[in-house]
């Protein structure tokens, strides 16, 4: 059970799981830039104005989801950033009782 406890709270590890968080609250904002551009790079035709495409049809529904995809912003990015603050503070504290220890 220690050795679960301290992986749990190594340095590494709580890295790891920020850099998670933060990918976790970031990449709704991100996919809608890579769905455009792969609207473009594929040559598909936009027949008016909202996420309308005319392209193969498997193509067409992941391009459109993923252009859609920023509403979930709403929800990942405070949830995100409160858990990715969180997860800093109880680093820093790590860092500190270690730095005490030695």
């Amino acid at each position: 059970m220690q050795k679960l406890l301290s992986f749990l709270l190594s340095l590494k590890f709580i890295g790891i799981l920020i850099g998670l968080v933060l990918l976790y609250a970031i990449l709704p904002v991100i996919l809608p830039f890579v769905g455009v551009r792969l609207f473009d790079l594929l040559g598909c035709d936009a027949g008016g104005s909202g996420p309308q495409i005319t392209c193969p049809n498997q193509i067409e529904e992941i391009l459109t989801y993923m252009m859609l995809t920023y509403w979930f912003a709403i929800f990942t990015l405070p949830t995100g950033f409160l858990v990715a603050g969180v997860l800093v503070i109880i680093l820093v504290l790590r860092f500190v009782m270690l730095e005490r220890r030695h």
